[in-house]
């Protein structure tokens, strides 16, 4: 791999590296789900076979390859999302301006150019919700009842929380009598529960492992990160503050829209065949609560989620599958408003020489798109905060890339630091591998580990592999017949304990 190109890719988020190396390891290991620090149980597979098949065809394991995959299922969801707003509005102001919202959004841009699952599961959403959406006719006349069962068995293996979607469009396809839809998407979530929870068996014993380890995971980070217990109240608030002033807008569009464009088109369309036109817009109402409730229930599950220690924290990670939601529902305002316009200033608009609606909603659509664009620069900042959030292990895989040698094992649980060393991947061994082979000392002198990476983070147990006195007076010495040599620090001006390299060596005396 190209090393300038190794000095240039920084996501903003150091799980993309790890979602790399997953994909990776699996593909070393002959399609077999692995992962070096046992996460195998734990995070969902199908984003990382996905991602194995452009790396395959490039004949590239670099990480770029995969930011362009995610740049396409970015762009996909753009599509998409107009394509969604078309079928609930029918028009085609609100589908452009629910692709061009989607657009400008920072943080739909940022995990479109990141290896992670977020915008790849936001497709997967709007992806059943068009198919469910469409006529039971047409459902069974065209076989898609087949991609309504793949979309819910690769959703819930994608992201554990994508389930949730689920329920809610079983819950409204059994209000709407749809049983035999509702049917098939329980038969695909059990199937691929059911068989992730079979791999947990295999690989712990537990069919349950994964659950509960992620539910372990997620609560020790919500305790480490939340000082004090967020109540429902707050929780709420910091919901709002993260997606505001977008969230809200966009589910009072959505109850808007579902009240007002039938009685518009009604009232137009009368004439010709007003049976036709009111079972039409009966449809689109009933999917437009649809879109609504999957936003609402999602944003409640994040809320008393985060409440209840389920959520760890309401990152932007948590609210990005909810985006192309927000700016489907966000565009209803196109019609809404653009129409009360015509009917309300209609003196005005005469006078402006305005002879129809679609001037006023491109000037709905207008304001929308550059509110967005304008609400969302302000996060900018914050990007480049969080990319070089990660920048100790960028640097740490620096130095690696220099210094260790082909073959000599890296203890390490930052996969940043492992992508930018540039070196093999099975050099490489975490300290949750270490730790089934006994004390600190044993499992290193048994894996014949040569170097160790150190972080002051909750994610990072290399350091308890250093002696104590050693790590915590950050200086070198020699230990059971092993010597630590603490050869790089991010920042030596610094005295507190913070990001290292240790080299590790033989004692000779």
């Amino acid at each position: 791999m190209d090393t300038d190109i190794r000095r240039v890719i920084k996501p903003i988020r150091g799980d993309s590296y790890h979602h790399w190396l997953i994909t990776r390891l699996t593909m070393l290991h002959g399609g077999v789900y692995a992962d070096y620090k046992g996460l195998e149980v734990v995070w969902s597979p199908l984003y990382h076979y996905v991602s194995m098949l452009p790396m395959l065809l490039s004949g590239s394991s670099d990480i770029r390859v995969l930011h362009w995959m995610n740049t396409v299922f970015g762009a996909l969801a753009c599509a998409l999302s107009a394509y969604l707003a078309w079928r609930l509005y029918a028009n085609r102001v609100a589908a452009f301006a629910a692709g061009a919202v989607l657009a400008t959004m920072t943080w739909h841009i940022a995990f479109s150019g990141m290896n992670v699952t977020e915008v790849f599961s936001g497709v997967l959403v709007l992806g059943v919700v068009l198919v469910v959406i469409r006529e039971p006719s047409f459902v069974i006349r065209h076989s898609s009842f087949a991609a309504l069962f793949l979309l819910s068995t690769a959703m819930p293996l994608t992201r554990a929380d994508l389930s949730l979607y689920l329920a809610i469009l079983v819950v409204w396809l059994g209000i709407q009598k749809r049983y035999a839809e509702a049917f098939v998407i329980v038969c695909g979530v059990v199937i691929a529960l059911g068989g992730w929870s079979t791999w947990s068996f295999y690989k712990t014993g537990n069919v349950l492992h994964w659950f509960q380890q992620y539910a372990r995971n997620n609560l020790h980070d919500w305790v480490l990160l939340n000082e004090q217990t967020p109540n429902a109240a707050f929780a709420f608030a910091e919901y709002l503050n993260r997606l505001s002033p977008l969230a809200l807008p966009a589910l009072w569009g959505g109850v808007m829209s579902a009240l007002w464009i039938p009685r518009v088109a009604i009232s137009r369309s009368a004439r010709n065949d007003s049976k036709r036109v009111r079972n039409d817009n009966l449809t689109r109402r009933k999917n437009i609560w649809l879109v609504t409730a999957l936003l609402a229930g999602h944003s409640l599950f994040l809320i008393v989620g985060y409440a209840r220690g389920i959520v760890p924290i309401l990152t932007e990670r948590y609210l990005a599958i909810d985006l192309p939601l927000v700016a489907v529902l966000v565009s209803g305002w196109v019609v809404v408003v653009g129409d009360w316009v015509i009917r309300e200033l209609g003196d005005w608009t005469t006078l402006l020489k305005i002879r129809n609606s679609q001037f006023a909603r491109f000037f709905v659509a207008f304001v929308l798109i550059a509110t967005t664009f304008l609400r969302f620069q302000n996060e900018i900042p914050e990007l480049e905060i969080r990319r070089w959030g990660i920048d100790s292990e960028w640097q740490a895989g620096k130095f690696l890339y220099a210094n260790a040698q082909p073959g000599e094992i890296v203890l390490t649980d930052a996969p940043v630091a492992i992508y930018r060393s540039g070196k093999d991947v099975r050099q490489f061994v975490s300290s949750v591998a270490l730790e089934k082979l006994g004390d600190a000392r044993t499992a290193l002198k048994t894996k014949n580990v040569r170097w160790i990476v150190t972080q002051p983070v909750s994610y990072d147990a290399a350091s308890n592999f250093v002696p104590r006195e050693l790590y915590q007076a950050q200086r070198s010495g020699v230990v059971d017949g092993l010597r630590f040599e603490l050869v790089w620090k991010y920042d030596p001006q610094k005295t507190d304990i913070q990001s290292a390299v240790w080299h590790v060596i033989e004692n000779s005396r």
